[in-house]
């Protein structure tokens, strides 16, 4: 199982779980709260770098 980020949405706690892939609510441990998995994209910088006037490779060969 994959460890995900989560963060409470009531106090603001944030942690690191060792979770299944579906658990995307879980308790908070400092008050008992809802947190939820903060979902990180791994593709944004990638496709940030396409944006024109960036710099990216594809403007520079160009």
């Amino acid at each position: 199982m994959p460890i995900y980020e989560y963060e409470c949405a009531d106090c603001g706690y944030q942690d690191q779980r060792l979770a299944g892939v579906n658990d995307h609510v879980i308790v908070c441990t400092q008050c008992n709260g809802v947190m939820v998995r903060r979902d990180l994209d791994m593709f944004e910088s990638y496709f940030l770098s396409l944006e024109p006037g960036t710099g990216n490779a594809a403007e520079q060969m160009n």
